[in-house]
């Protein structure tokens, strides 16, 4: 929903539910619309961003996070943190599944026709 938010210019105010957003959004278009419909819309948002980033070059080697994420702090409750590359690693390719992507964040061919991405 925060892409949404986002795409409409959508101001996200602590603790307003889905269903407020919707009204708020009927509301100031008059566009008869649904939860549903809306998380369509993100994920349409979604992955035109992705197909865009990777037309200009970018990869899934650009999907990682900064060396520092794994490094531990020096003192506190992450002072022991150990390396956790493997787990980002396998978390990265399981968001990539459930995004329809493959294993390169490549949207697929029927994830890109079933959001009728031409």
């Amino acid at each position: 929903m925060n892409i949404v938010c986002d795409s409409l210019v959508f101001c996200q105010f602590p603790g307003i539910t889905f269903d407020q957003m919707v009204e708020l959004l009927k509301g100031v278009t008059g566009w008869d619309t649904g939860i549903p419909e809306l998380a369509k819309i993100a994920e349409r948002t979604l992955n035109l961003m992705r197909l865009f980033n990777l037309r200009e070059g970018l990869t899934a080697a650009d999907d990682v996070m900064p060396g520092r994420f794994y490094q531990p702090t020096r003192d506190g409750a992450l002072a022991n943190l150990e390396d956790r590359r493997p787990e980002y690693e396998k978390a990265r390719s399981y968001y990539y599944a459930l995004m329809g992507w493959d294993s390169e964040g490549v949207p697929l061919p029927e994830k890109v026709a079933e959001l009728g991405i031409v």
